[in-house]
């Protein structure tokens, strides 16, 4: 199921943006990025408060309606799309796959619910369902055959070509449908937000390298327009920042647990089928042999 499901997701991502330069979708970016910065010249009482601002929740919306488009092709209020990206957040702080209590004893959830944060998750979980049931409700009520706009529609095309062709026992279903919404929304709401905090408290701290990509962006874009993607051959400064900060404060230090599907030995050890692996990925971007 899931290598169909992901050759459908890539062959189709692809044309909105997905790995390639999308015009449309930069454009979609460019309007979240200018909201971001109307929202820190105005401020909010929430988020961002005499030029003040709550990092990562200043980040959420514009990281939720961004996947909310490509998902949908609808972009939320900013109320709205906040809201998304807290929830998704908030849950993701209890989730946590290697270190989470919730995943290390799920037992804990019948004794300590709220404590090890199974409310959290359970709440969320059914916020995100319902809000993804919304995106794909509207599209069915609306969509016509001719239109294909976003992932939405063309899932739900596939699912009538499958239908057509008889296909009995099709993996394309409108429960498929969610929960590939449901993977990519949290995905996008949390991750970035995380890692661009994480690159703003190092240029916080590193005051000289602040200062060198704040000339460098001065230099290539100016002041009086929002860069583009053109503009990253000119920046690579920038770019070797960004690259240097994601390998020193590492988003997922134990990348996402496998499991064995077979007996195996693994340098020298042996590991027994069904058993969950875990790759140090801190270990790897701190190594002292590599890194200085």
């Amino acid at each position: 199921l899931w290598q169909e499901q992901r050759r459908f997701m890539l062959r189709n991502m692809r044309d909105f943006g997905f790995g390639k330069r999308s015009d449309s979708l930069e454009h979609d970016l460019q309007e979240e990025v200018q909201d971001l910065i109307d929202l820190i010249r105005k401020g909010n009482a929430d988020i961002c408060k005499d030029r003040v601002a709550k990092i990562p929740e200043l980040l959420y919306a514009i990281n939720a309606n961004m996947a909310i488009q490509i998902y949908s092709g609808d972009r939320k209020p900013l109320p709205e799309a906040y809201e998304f990206g807290h929830i998704m957040a908030e849950q993701a702080k209890v989730i946590d796959a290697t270190t989470g209590a919730l995943n290390i004893t799920p037992w804990m959830r019948h004794l300590f619910p709220s404590l090890i944060g199974y409310n959290v998750t359970k709440k969320a979980t059914k916020y995100a369902k319902q809000f993804v049931d919304s995106l794909i409700s509207n599209h069915k009520e609306n969509m016509s055959d001719e239109t294909s706009n976003d992932f939405i529609d063309r899932y739900i095309q596939e699912m009538k070509n499958r239908i057509c062709r008889g296909d009995e026992y099709t993996s394309f279903t409108e429960r498929q449908l969610q929960v590939i919404g449901l993977d990519m929304l949290f995905a996008a709401s949390t991750t970035i937000p995380f890692m661009t905090s994480f690159i703003l408290l190092l240029l916080t701290k590193y005051k000289e390298v602040q200062r060198k990509c704040q000339e460098e962006i001065d230099n290539v874009v100016g002041q009086n327009r929002l860069p583009t993607l053109q503009d990253r051959q000119f920046l690579p400064y920038c770019e070797a920042t960004i690259r240097e900060a994601m390998r020193y404060q590492t988003l997922a230090p134990l990348g996402v647990p496998h499991k064995a599907l077979e007996d195996t030995t693994l340098g020298g050890y042996f590991i027994p089928k069904g058993t969950m692996v875990l790759t140090s990925i801190y270990s790897a971007h701190r190594d002292d042999k590599v890194w200085d």
